[in-house]
């Protein structure tokens, strides 16, 4: 069996990790393709290893960095690929349409990676968030065990981010079910094993 390459992600867990680390280790830049179908990612992801010079070495990438050059390393997701970028020169990167992390939020699969405070912050998008939002508005003086099952399925990550919206919305569901006499949600009645932050 072929061993995982460094590049390839397997669940979208560990994508958001992996670009959160990224972020922090100063890759400030991305651009966000899809590979088409038919195509073979292994044969697209060797070809864009070559193309923009992506390397994971880290003496490279220090040595880089202090010739003013941008580094480059490419995150392969099914179908979806990442290019992260640092600051710096990189002829081949800087041809293609790219993004700040700090300017606008990678928006991806229900989730938005972005900076704050300068540090990586990793949420719902906000689309996704209203979605829940509104349906925990009527939901909310429903049975305690029906809301708790919901909002336990909300999502399966601890990111800091994340667990400020659930914060959110236990706090808006607590409230509606005091006006209703009904016993509160407690925090770890829907994620026992996250914390607030």
């Amino acid at each position: 069996m072929e061993e995982k390459r460094i590049y390839e992600v397997a669940t979208l867990g560990e994508l958001l990790w992996k670009i959160s680390m990224y972020i922090r280790y100063g890759y400030v830049r991305y651009a966000l393709r899809t590979i088409p179908e038919g195509k073979d990612p292994s044969r697209i992801a060797k070809k864009l290893l070559l193309h923009y010079d992506c390397t994971y070495n880290r003496d490279i990438r220090k040595q880089r960095l202090r010739q003013g050059k941008a580094n480059v390393v490419l995150l392969c997701f099914g179908h979806q690929f990442l290019l992260l970028a640092t600051n710096g020169e990189h002829p081949e990167f800087e041809k293609i349409e790219s993004l700040q992390f700090s300017e606008n939020p990678l928006q991806f699969s229900g989730y938005s990676i972005g900076v704050k405070q300068g540090k990586p912050y990793v949420q719902m998008t906000s689309r996704r968030f209203r979605g829940i939002k509104k349906t925990l508005t009527w939901m909310a003086v429903h049975d305690h065990n029906r809301v708790t099952r919901y909002m336990k399925e909300i999502s399966p990550f601890s990111f800091k981010g994340v667990s400020d919206q659930r914060w959110k919305l236990i706090q808006m569901v607590n409230k509606k079910r005091k006006k209703a006499g009904l016993p509160r949600i407690r925090w770890s009645d829907i994620s026992p094993m996250l914390t607030k932050h």
